[in-house]
């Protein structure tokens, strides 16, 4: 079944941000319908690995990407590259999502044919 949003993370150096990141993610009423493509930037901390412990906890939902460091243009063209959902979204590894309301973002998407959709962002 096709996910109705990738979402791609640009990581570098985040890991002491990029578990609140990817814990934003995990609810049972989404993580069927999303993907999270985390592109690790050739971090030199512990980011890819902690990336690779939500992967195998939660296969089909998160994935890990590691490439050599190209710069934060090189990340949004790896969760392109690999997306495979409906829609696409960029979080940076620093940031998250309002996980109470992804789940009706989510139900909007799933009914629409949009080729884009905006959102209030904060």
């Amino acid at each position: 079944m096709q996910k109705v949003l990738s979402v791609s993370v640009a990581a570098y150096n985040v890991e002491k941000f990029i578990e609140q990141c990817l814990d934003s993610f995990i609810d049972p009423a989404i993580l069927d319908r999303v993907e999270v493509l985390v592109t690790d930037d050739g971090s030199k901390d512990r980011t890819p690995e902690i990336v690779s412990t939500y992967e195998k906890k939660y296969p089909g939902t998160f994935r890990l990407i590691s490439q050599k460091n190209a710069g934060p243009g090189s990340t949004v063209n790896s969760g392109i590259k690999h997306a495979t959902g409906k829609y696409f979204r960029m979080v940076d590894g620093d940031d998250w999502v309002n996980t109470a309301q992804m789940g009706a973002f989510l139900d909007i998407l799933e009914k629409t044919n949009a080729d884009m959709v905006c959102a209030d962002h904060c």
